[in-house]
């Protein structure tokens, strides 16, 4: 993929901006099914353990690695010597391990470059998936991502392999962040523009909308470019917007409706008292407004 920069990526020269600000919510996975067992997922014993940055990955690698021989002494997993660890589906025979994460790709979906990187995901057998509801589609350009194979390699190689992939995109969306100010100022500008106009003066506003609305919102607060809202208020925003219940199946569809209406509206009123004082600060006027 090419972002068309004539400059490397400068990490550190805006405030906040490095690969932390685009990844979170890591976190390595075993999956191991008893030997003897009847196979299925709710039998599965999962090992689990946190990531912050890559620097922290193998150590969370070694952590669930050392739960694991704990566990395998008292409980042996069903194992083959051609497969690896077993499982009844196929994706999860191998060596059972997965490395998820959280990524923000606000930057690379303006600059239209987003389905290129993802399907370079996906090549290597690691999906991302976006949230979708309410006829909103990767809403808050928000992605989990989790390889989707552990056949055939080993848990160091996996490691190395999917972190690669993971800080190498991580370090696109850095790239897209600083084509964009140094190079489509205007881009981002209109992005922040528009969603402070919809936040400030909207009657209704969906969870999902709101989310979709305030992801110019977190990256322009990462990179110092905001008063009136830090990145982590955002990001409780956000989070908790993602996280919403769906509609209660056992109420009628006219309930359903007004019950949404109700809360679209207060979603609304909140959200104009909020962002009514958010605004580019003298740093993001200079650099994006000039």
């Amino acid at each position: 993929m090419s972002l068309r920069r004539k400059k490397p990526c400068n990490e550190g020269f805006y405030p906040n901006l490095s690969v932390k600000d685009v990844v979170r919510d890591g976190h390595v996975l075993i999956l191991r099914n008893p030997a003897g067992h009847k196979f299925g997922k709710k039998d599965a014993v999962r090992i689990e353990s946190a990531w912050t940055d890559f620097n922290d990955l193998p150590d969370a690698l070694e952590r669930v690695r050392a739960e694991e021989r704990v566990r395998s002494a008292k409980t042996p997993p069903a194992w083959d010597p051609e497969f690896g660890y077993l499982s009844p589906e196929p994706e999860f025979c191998g060596n059972n391990l997965f490395i998820a994460c959280m990524m923000h790709l606000e930057a690379l979906s303006m600059l239209g470059d987003l389905k290129y990187a993802l399907a370079g995901l996906r090549a290597l057998r690691i999906e991302p998936w976006g949230f979708e509801a309410e006829n909103m589609h990767d809403t808050a350009h928000i992605f989990r991502m989790e390889n989707r194979s552990s056949l055939g390699i080993s848990e160091d190689e996996l490691v190395r392999r999917v972190s690669t992939a993971y800080e190498g995109l991580a370090r696109q969306e850095l790239n897209a962040r600083l084509h964009l100010v140094e190079e489509s100022p205007r881009i981002l500008a209109d992005g922040i523009a528009r969603s402070l106009a919809v936040l400030r003066a909207a009657r209704l506003i969906s969870p999902w909308e709101l989310a979709d609305m305030l992801s110019p919102i977190r990256m322009a607060a990462s990179m110092g470019f905001i008063d009136g809202i830090t990145k982590e208020e955002v990001d409780d925003f956000t989070l908790h917007q993602l996280e919403e219940p769906p509609d209660d199946p056992e109420s009628c569809e006219r309930e359903q409706a007004r019950a949404r209406d109700k809360r679209d509206a207060d979603f609304a009123d909140r959200m104009n008292r909020r962002f009514a004082r958010v605004g580019l600060n003298a740093r993001g006027k200079e650099l994006l407004e000039s």
